[in-house]
């Protein structure tokens, strides 16, 4: 069970802290895994404020607190027994990242101009190119920092449809090789390659839009079943769908009061989500019935 902490919803001050404090109040949800959204430094050329905007792969964002706090977080988590990943986002950087002087890292346009992501309007984010090889190396190194210096447990990888497979193959090969660690990689997409990568799971979108079809299109609730069968097809022995009813992209529109129209109903998709086969996932703030939608791109508090 993966809880998703918004770090950005917690409490108005020092949320690396605070999260401490409800470290209890997660494990009784029966949570074994929390996933912080990305704490990197944000960008600020071009920023939106996304997190998703990285501009230093090492750092933290100060608005959370220090890397000193982090590490002795994830110390207290561990002895909690609860794994902690973190987002990871490999497909692009934010313009003021240190990277952008190495042009020859990111993906240019007839004219050699560095540009964001294709068929996407995240124009606060420079696309990375996956054909240069320096590039890859610089990333692996950067996620394995996490691991051995900061002792994390994996990642939930942004976006990685966008990652091209035999990356997404090579960093894990060399990051589940770490010596004593045992890692939980989650990717953000729902390739089926993804699995023969390394990753032990992905999204469950189709289940997920079933179940829309199904609270407000009256589709049959037993096509539920249906697509699941669908999304567990040729999937490897011990690799998993993620289940979920909202996550932070589905907040940002509306609530899941609002999305499953009403209290009762909210709670009957987290019910389907959370039991029907897979791994399920509580996105903080669902489990107490916030009713409005959350913007992740400001602090709430």
């Amino acid at each position: 069970m993966i809880y998703q902490v918004n770090l950005r919803v917690f409490t108005e001050e020092r949320p690396f802290r605070a999260i401490s404090f409800y470290l209890d109040s997660i494990k009784q949800l029966e949570a074994n895994v929390i996933w912080f959204m990305p704490i990197h430094e944000i960008g600020k050329e071009k920023s939106v404020n996304s997190p998703y905007c990285v501009r230093d792969y090492r750092s933290v964002n100060a608005e959370f607190g220090t890397i000193e706090e982090f590490r002795e977080l994830v110390r207290e988590c561990h002895e909690k027994e609860v794994g902690v990943i973190i987002d990871w986002v490999p497909n692009h950087t934010a313009w003021d990242h240190p990277w952008i002087e190495n042009t020859s890292w990111y993906t240019q346009n007839d004219q050699g101009e560095i540009i964001w992501p294709e068929g996407t309007n995240w124009r606060d984010v420079a696309d990375l190119n996956y054909d240069n090889m320096e590039m890859r190396l610089a990333m692996i190194e950067a996620m394995k920092y996490w691991i051995t210096d900061i002792g994390i447990d994996g990642f939930r990888c942004d976006a990685v449809d966008y990652v091209p497979a035999d990356f997404l193959r090579q960093a894990n090969d060399t990051l589940l090789g770490t010596p004593d660690t045992r890692l939980l990689l989650l990717a953000e997409g729902k390739r089926p390659d993804h699995f023969e990568s390394g990753f032990q799971l992905n999204y469950g979108w189709d289940f997920h839009d079933r179940m829309r079809q199904v609270f407000l299109k009256e589709a049959p609730a037993a096509s539920l079943f249906e697509v699941h069968r669908e999304e567990y097809t040729d999937i490897p022995a011990g690799k998993h769908k993620l289940r979920f009813s909202t996550n932070h992209d589905e907040t940002s529109g509306q609530s899941p009061v609002q999305e499953w129209n009403g209290e009762r109903g909210s709670m009957a998709a987290f019910v389907i989500s959370t039991f029907m086969p897979g791994c399920p996932m509580i996105y903080s703030s669902q489990e107490v019935g916030y009713p409005d939608k959350i913007n992740f791109f400001i602090r709430l508090l």
